[in-house]
């Protein structure tokens, strides 16, 4: 870590800086229409990252043109306070990075064909932290145990730092194959390429991006999805239609996965627990591409309705399995440009729905129990009252929703396994019977009870939320542009709260990681490293176990931000260019104060009466490039986020792994104020430097 004074120094160097992150950079204005008439395939890859300049290292044979490219970036990023806007707290990181991509494109048959009847695209890339070997490349996540107990899930990373496709694709001519003369081509395209709809929020291209509250597959690949495309032109120069189908996840690759025993805990499936074959997570999406006018007199107009339903079975909320996820969303992308002015919106609407199973939560875990010191010479013993060794620092094997009852001591604990516990755990008849039925061995009734939520009864989330985006642009002068942007996702508490049916009504994306369009946020929508805590429901308390749940999704959200950018004449060699940003943000869903007894923090909890604000707060952003020499450029970026009375209202808040409850243990704990440990109210920065040279 750098010290206090070089991050000073690094900051005012960092003023300067271009939105050019891991994520996405912005492209140019003067050539993002949807569809290029120069070009004879459908525009299904939006611009992602920079285009390269030129294909400067190209071989032809006949009608066959190989072409390589890639570049070479290093950068240095640093924050400060970007998770907990907390400056007493640890909350400052930085660190090198490199991203190295090497590309190449193999096309033939386009002198022939006038078309390209068959393209090959591959994409390598090697990106890693200095000295942080594997950091961007883990397996895939799976669940570990030990002697039947559950140790939690688990992802390794790579023992050095391997390139890997990032792109790999096939595209072939339909036209060539039936020997069309049709001037309408029509492609398929098979592999791992990048696909979203409209500005990528309802559906977007980076892989495995999702809502983390869902029980859907999150796994970050830094790669494209899996897919198959069939596309083409409808109408000439008026119609096109994109169709793509995409496997996220294969859950029925082998016999071990179709009888993975992922369902044992699930109500009504103890004798078949096995999965089944088919439990695979797919997508499904189709959109057009219409430009009713393309005028100079009237202006051009361009359209993308879509649609695309994604089913995901076998995902988990609480445990594997345990959830079955329909969601999908429809919508359209609207861009209009006339002479120096430009306007453009998005609209969408989730359908679908969430469905959670009835399960048994009881499940085996490791418990130390500390009382004397002592360890017990059975664990038989530790439901004996009379034994004056229960209890003592011993791991065991639990069952976290049957406790024990009236034993002294152990009074709502969790009960140990032993032949009377066991049997009580999985009889049948047991799982089903309410709270105040106790089990227990012969003469030792009132010994074990199941607690009131053991059983999750079935229920379903309907997806209900939508999402507005709206854009303008206009061109003052050759080399100056500003322009201004707004935006509304809606939101929700945490659907898993209340177990019934209902509507959930936050707007939810699919892969999505939205930054603005012609106002950017690098920050708060870009890294997304500041904490955005679900909407507190009135008298949580955090003794009672609750911590809050954070959604840093384009959900929940309201924004508005205007920019600029500046080109500079003098500097037009170097293609030298300046863009400052102001974004605004809001809460959607309201939510309730969060009230702090620094006295007494067994009292804090979440006001019963008052709301907190809805404002989150600003950020303030510099967006700078600099060619130095032919393809090298230095670039980075210097955002500052201003928390808003929001953050005032909720500071102190409880989040997943609190260090101040789940880390310091009761003696450490007094005296200490628990704000210095959780989510405040300072400013968070965010600073890049980097270095950049495409060939």
């Amino acid at each position: 870590m750098l010290s206090s004074k070089n991050k000073m120094l690094l900051l005012a160097f960092s003023s300067f800086v271009l939105f050019n992150n891991s994520y996405s950079g912005p492209f140019d204005e003067d050539s993002e229409e949807l569809f290029d008439p120069k070009r004879k395939e459908v525009p299904t890859v939006r611009v992602i990252e920079q285009p390269l300049e030129k294909p400067p290292i190209k071989f032809v044979k006949g009608d066959l043109e190989v072409t390589f490219g890639g570049k070479v970036k290093i950068e240095y990023d640093t924050y400060l306070n970007p998770v907990y806007l907390n400056k007493n707290m640890p909350d400052d990181f930085g660190y090198f990075k490199q991203t190295t991509d090497l590309t190449v494109d193999i096309v033939c048959g386009e002198q022939k064909c006038g078309h390209k009847a068959f393209e090959a695209y591959l994409a390598l890339r090697s990106k890693n932290k200095w000295g942080v070997i594997g950091a961007y490349k883990n397996t895939t996540e799976t669940e570990t145990s030990l002697a039947g107990v559950s140790l939690g899930t688990h992802t390794h990373r790579a023992s050095r730092p391997n390139p890997w496709f990032k792109d790999a694709w096939m595209q072939f001519s339909l036209n060539k194959v039936f020997n069309s003369g049709s001037d309408k081509i029509h492609y398929v395209k098979a592999g791992w390429f990048p696909f979203q709809l409209g500005r990528g929020v309802a559906l977007g291209p980076f892989y495995a991006t999702v809502y983390e509250l869902l029980g859907l597959f999150s796994y970050y690949a830094d790669a494209s999805a899996p897919g198959i495309s069939i596309n083409g032109e409808i109408c000439k120069d008026k119609l096109w239609y994109d169709l793509y189908y995409s496997k996220f996840e294969d859950n029925s690759a082998s016999v071990g996965d179709v009888m993975n025993t992922v369902n044992s805990q699930r109500i009504g499936r103890r004798s078949t627990p096995y999965r089944g074959e088919g439990k695979d997570d797919e997508l499904w999406a189709a959109k057009l591409i219409i430009k009713p006018f393309d005028e100079k007199k009237a202006g051009r107009l361009e359209l993308e309705p879509y649609v695309y339903f994604n089913e995901a079975s076998d995902q988990k909320v609480e445990i594997a399995s345990d959830t079955k996820t329909q969601l999908g969303s429809y919508g359209m992308e609207a861009r209009y440009k006339k002479g120096k002015f430009k306007i453009g919106g998005e609209v969408a609407f989730n359908y679908g729905q969430e469905k959670l199973y009835s399960i048994d939560r009881n499940k085996v875990q490791l418990v130390t129990l500390r009382d004397n010191g002592d360890i017990p010479e059975s664990t038989s013993n530790l439901l004996d009252e009379t034994n004056a060794q229960r209890g003592a620092g011993v791991l065991y094997k639990g069952y976290s929703h049957v406790v024990v009852n009236s034993a002294g001591d152990l009074d709502n604990q969790s009960a140990p396994v032993n032949t009377a516990s066991e049997n009580a755990a999985y009889t049948d008849a047991n799982i089903t019977r309410a709270a105040g039925d106790f089990y227990g061995p012969a003469g030792q009734p009132n010994i074990l009870e199941n607690k009131s939520n053991r059983v999750r009864p079935e229920y379903k989330n309907d997806f209900n939320g939508w999402m507005g985006i709206i854009d303008t642009r206009y061109k003052i002068a050759k080399n100056f542009k500003i322009a201004a942007e707004g935006g509304y996702a809606s939101g929700d508490n945490d659907p898993h709260v209340q177990e019934v049916n209902k509507n959930y009504d936050g707007f939810v994306g699919l892969h999505e990681l939205y930054m603005g369009k012609r106002v950017f946020a690098p920050l708060m929508l870009g890294e997304r490293y500041i904490a955005r805590p679900l909407g507190l429901v009135a008298g949580q308390r955090e003794v009672d176990g609750f911590r809050a749940k954070i959604n840093n999704t384009f959900s929940d959200l309201i924004y508005f931000g205007v920019g600029a950018t500046w080109k500079p004449d003098k500097f037009r060699k170097n293609r030298f260019k300046v863009n400052p940003n102001l974004m605004f943000f809001w809460k959607d869903d309201e939510s309730y104060k969060y009230v702090v007894d620094t006295n007494n923090p067994d009292n804090n909890q979440v006001s019963d009466t008052e709301k907190a604000d809805s404002f989150l707060g600003t950020e303030i952003s510099l967006i700078f490039n600099y060619e130095l020499l032919k393809d090298l450029t230095l670039g980075g970026i210097a955002s500052l986020f201003i928390p808003g009375d929001y953050y005032k209202d909720v500071k102190g808040v409880p989040l997943k792994n609190d260090f101040y409850r789940d880390t310091l243990t009761a003696d450490l704990r007094n005296g200490i104020n628990p704000l210095n440990y959780r989510l405040s109210d300072d400013c968070a920065f965010y600073g890049v430097l980097s270095l950049e040279y495409r060939f």
